[in-house]
């Protein structure tokens, strides 16, 4: 499009902009952006040199990031369409200002009932606060949607694991006294001196590469991936061995569209850029992608597409495929490897990836590592011992054993949410397998820095 017509779309989205009235919030025009402010917080609109547009939402009451992306104006119907997106998410944060409380125990009967109570007496005091109740296996699929969790008698022997996992989370214990008499009262004291508690502050696993490592040309590397309720896309420029630049989009839906507009922003601030890279969550073959968070690529070559649209070299890599080289160059192994990455998922999925002899094996269809399809002899369902942790154990220890049987890595790295601690999976494989032939276990818990690391150096040895 002609920069001209750039520019007035530019002009008229900011008016348009200004003369939307709504009761919920308020908008302030300032010189280089515009303000609109709720309740629960404050979407910012930031415009920048090249017509490229800023959208931004900070949450009042977490003090972070709700949701942010970036695009070159083309069209004001896609400019309005992600405005749109923008407040949607703004207004979505009346609904979390509220302190949403989660009491859990054994099969969710007896907390439902107290949650109703509760829920009726905060009616009656106007409190903004939000009681539901769940049963014990369903506690880690949904417990990060939370701010504070209360444990029943019955469970509370789990207090320390269910707060190690997670770890975002308050977890409280419900006085014994308390359920049994359904004690509403006491409870909602309770609620509130827990609101008081300080957020944690969680130390990340500190990552340094060892390797030296110069690039040629620059390479924007791009990872999908999932958190709570929001798809982020976190994205990186290398050059010359150095981080030029790090971000990431966050939204509640991630379309092509959205992968075209990061791509397309990057490329007008860093025109040098030479390569394109993508980790993507699912199986790639031949270019197409199976089982991803991205709308708009069923049954298209994602691949072609990208080649299409841009002259850069255009690379795509499956997500613990780039995790696995990561783990292996940031530590200079030497040895055999193999990577098991075990999210808390709604679908059960696993994922692996292995390295022998210093080369990555993806093997024929780009299967190779797709450790959900083994045939586990289970005492339950894949579905239902990803539940928690005691059945995410026995996942992990059979699939070791697997491994183990066709592979036999010298060491194995695990990254698992369900997994509080090595000692008990070390435990659990020495119950199958004799000690001299256990391979070194590690634990680790920033699997996106090692896939920003992977995706880098599988791209040089592809392009360069």
């Amino acid at each position: 499009m002609d920069e001209f017509y750039k520019d007035l779309y530019m002009d008229v989205f900011k008016k348009w902009i200004c003369m939307q009235e709504n009761p919920n919030y308020i908008i302030k025009e300032h010189k280089d952006f515009i303000q609109i402010e709720s309740s629960y917080g404050i979407a910012e609109v930031t415009f920048n040199l090249y017509c490229i547009i800023e959208l931004k939402v900070v949450s009042k009451k977490k003090n972070e990031i709700d949701f942010y992306l970036h695009f070159q104006m083309n069209t004001l119907k896609h400019a309005v369409s992600l405005f749109n997106e923008m407040l949607e998410s703004l207004l979505k944060l009346s609904d979390e200002a509220k302190t949403k409380v989660l009491l859990c125990c054994s099969g969710g009967l007896t907390t439902s009932y107290f949650a109703r109570e509760i829920n009726e007496a905060n009616k009656l005091l106007k409190n903004a606060i939000e009681v539901s109740a769940v049963g014990y296996n369903q506690l880690y699929q949904i417990g990060k949607q939370f701010d504070i969790i209360f444990l029943a008698p019955q469970i509370s022997y789990l207090h320390a694991q269910i707060q190690s996992i997670l770890k975002e989370q308050v977890v409280l214990k419900i006085p014994p006294l308390v359920f049994a008499r359904y004690d509403v009262g006491t409870m909602i004291k309770d609620i509130e001196q827990a609101q008081i508690k300080k957020t944690k502050q969680i130390k990340k696993e500190e990552i340094s590469l060892k390797l030296k490592i110069t690039n040629k040309k620059p390479i924007v590397c791009l990872v999908i991936y999932k958190n709570k309720e929001r798809i982020h896309i976190v994205y990186r420029i290398y050059d010359k061995g150095m981080m030029l630049l790090q971000n990431e989009i966050i939204k509640y839906t991630i379309h092509i569209q959205d992968i075209y507009d990061l791509i397309d922003t990057l490329i007008i601030q860093y025109p040098k850029i030479s390569i394109i890279s993508l980790s993507l969550p699912g199986i790639i073959d031949q270019g197409k992608v199976f089982s991803t968070y991205i709308e708009g690529i069923e049954n298209i070559n994602l691949e072609e597409k990208l080649k299409q649209r841009y002259k850069q070299q255009i690379t795509l890599y499956n997500d613990i495929n780039s995790a696995t080289a990561g783990y292996y160059v940031s530590h200079q192994e030497k040895e055999d490897l193999f990577f098991i990455f075990q999210a808390i998922s709604l679908n059960a999925g696993a994922g692996a990836g292995c390295i022998i002899n210093g080369k990555l094996i993806e093997g024929f269809g780009s299967f190779a590592g797709e450790v959900s399809y083994l045939p586990l002899q289970l005492s339950h369902s894949l579905e239902e011992l990803s539940k928690t942790p005691q059945g995410a154990l026995e996942i992990l220890s059979k699939i070791i054993m697997s491994v183990m049987c066709i592979v036999a890595p010298h060491i194995i790295v695990v990254f698992s949410e369900l997994l509080p601690d090595l000692s008990a999976l070390e435990e659990k494989v020495k119950e199958m397998m004799p000690n001299h032939q256990i391979p070194k276990l590690i634990k680790v818990d920033n699997v996106i820095e090692y896939m920003l690391i992977g995706q880098m150096v599988l791209c040089l040895e592809e392009v360069e």
